[in-house]
């Protein structure tokens, strides 16, 4: 119990001073150490993926690998596709105005919500000019405070 309480407090001081690639071999280091059960104990810590850990350990493995990592660049910050909603801001006023006429609650509760699907919203949206998938239109409706709320019968 104290070893894993060691290891545990070892990794979550030391990964946030680390970028990307440090951290994922750092913590397949320490699933091996701990051997059987160890990547999920690790993953369980750290939250990086058990799929994350094991590659990382077939890296360690690899001698041409570990010297095709050293001369491999870490990943930008802010780099990667930007969000659709930051992209294309006139969605989120296409999608509020879609969604008032159907939106019900107290007006001093800061909790709304609307009886139409996330699924219907996303097809109206693209039919106006952007493809918008349903878990799209499910986070931005989340963000504007919106709870999804079923027909009672």
């Amino acid at each position: 119990m104290h070893d894993s309480k060691f290891r545990k407090n070892k990794l979550l001081f030391l990964l946030p001073y680390l970028n990307e690639k440090q951290k994922r071999i750092a913590a397949a280091v320490e699933a091996r150490a701990l051997g059987y059960g160890g990547v999920s104990e690790v993953s369980k810590i750290t939250g990086l993926s058990r799929t994350t850990l094991h590659q990382a350990i077939k890296e360690l493995k690899n001698p041409k690998t570990r010297r095709e990592m050293e001369k491999a660049r870490v990943r930008v910050s802010g780099g990667g596709r930007k969000k659709i909603l930051a992209q294309h801001p006139s969605l989120l006023k296409k999608l509020k105005s879609l969604v008032e006429p159907a939106t019900r609650g107290d007006p001093v509760s800061p909790l709304l919500w609307t009886s139409k699907s996330t699924r219907h919203l996303s097809e109206v949206l693209s039919k106006k000019g952007r493809p918008v998938g349903h878990q799209v239109v499910a986070r931005a409706l989340q963000e504007m405070n919106y709870s999804l709320q079923v027909n009672s019968k």
